[in-house]
């Protein structure tokens, strides 16, 4: 299965990028900052990256979950949407498992 990772200012040390990279590297799947059309999941890291998306259905989509900013109201409204296009959705918070 080709799976593919969307994550954005890959060459920051910054956390995110970071992370998306030791996956990427972790367990051979391809990297990038646009979806692969050609992969078998594309997979958003974190789920905002898919707003900047908002066309793209061409493969599965999975997206990492990491929080609610229920302090920020457009943030949950995103949240909600990345949900409702997903087919696979990852949290590391047992809260958010629902």
């Amino acid at each position: 299965m080709k799976i593919h990772i969307i994550a954005q200012r890959l060459d920051k040390d910054r956390i995110l990028p970071r992370l998306a990279n030791m996956l990427a590297d972790g367990t051979n799947w391809s990297i990038s900052e646009e979806p692969d059309e050609s992969a078998d999941l594309n997979y958003f890291f974190p789920y905002l990256e898919l707003e900047r998306f908002p066309e793209f259905n061409s493969t599965p989509i999975a997206a990492w979950f990491t929080h609610i900013d229920y302090a920020q109201p457009e943030k949950v409204e995103m949240w909600n949407r990345a949900a409702k296009r997903c087919d696979i959705r990852l949290t590391s918070a047992r809260k958010y498992y629902n």
